[in-house]
């Protein structure tokens, strides 16, 4: 029994790309085989690994902690979730989850 997946790039995802000057040939770092789009806010690999600054693989990336920072209440070290980078809310006290 296997389990095969199939990923794609999609074409407005392509085109957005081309107009915003994206890395449009991004290597997917646990898959090789497969090409993405770099921060386009599209989930391309199965890994995620295309969308660092985005929350488009949240789903994929909710168990990792990718994003420190300084908190802007207590002024701790925090670290954010993917979903929490760019999501419209100011996290870190230099705002740089939102640059």
């Amino acid at each position: 029994f296997a389990i095969t997946y199939v990923y794609y790039i999609n074409t407005y995802s392509s085109k957005r790309a081309q107009d915003a000057n994206l890395q449009f040939d991004f290597q997917c770092s646990n898959y090789p085989h497969l090409k993405g789009i770099l921060n386009d806010d599209y989930c391309d690999c199965p890994d995620g690994s295309d969308e660092p600054m985005t929350s488009a693989c949240s789903h994929v990336l909710v168990g990792q902690k990718l994003f420190s920072c300084t908190a802007t209440s207590t002024g701790d070290a925090i670290k954010l979730f993917p979903s929490r980078i760019r999501d419209g809310v100011v996290d870190c006290y230099d705002g740089s989850d939102e640059k």
